[in-house]
């Protein structure tokens, strides 16, 4: 697991590979995007900052709210994260045949269709 080889938490994994993609962002739009509570989120930015790989900037826009973003050691750690993830993720599907990976491929692009409706919802109510 991510907790076992890279000594974090889900959260905190989820958190480094989510800023990863999309450059920065403050807790509130963090939690959004990962369903957490603010708090959850906010207890693992602490930790991942104390780690060295998250910066906090003030939001120029909102001066109670932070932009978080990777350091270049946070970037570091996520390229070994992601190379982490798919080779898990290689393993894992090295298990189905051809034709389950189809199933599979389309039952996560349903739910992740489902969820991308749901977070433009969510995203234009947030920050």
């Amino acid at each position: 697991t991510y907790g076992e080889s890279f000594g974090l938490s889900l959260v905190e994994w989820r958190i480094l590979a989510k800023l990863g993609t999309v450059g920065s962002a403050t807790v509130n739009r963090l939690a959004s995007w990962m369903h957490y509570d603010k708090a959850q989120i906010s207890r693992a930015v602490g930790a991942l900052v104390e780690a060295g790989h998250l910066t906090r900037a003030t939001n120029a826009s909102d001066t109670r709210s932070a932009i978080l973003t990777l350091t270049a050691e946070g970037q570091e750690f996520h390229r070994e994260l992601m190379a982490f993830g798919r080779e898990r993720q290689r393993l894992l599907l090295s298990l189905l045949k051809p034709d389950e990976r189809k199933s599979l491929y389309e039952i996560v692009g349903v739910l992740t269709d489902h969820l991308r409706k749901d977070d433009l919802k969510t995203d234009s109510k947030e920050d």
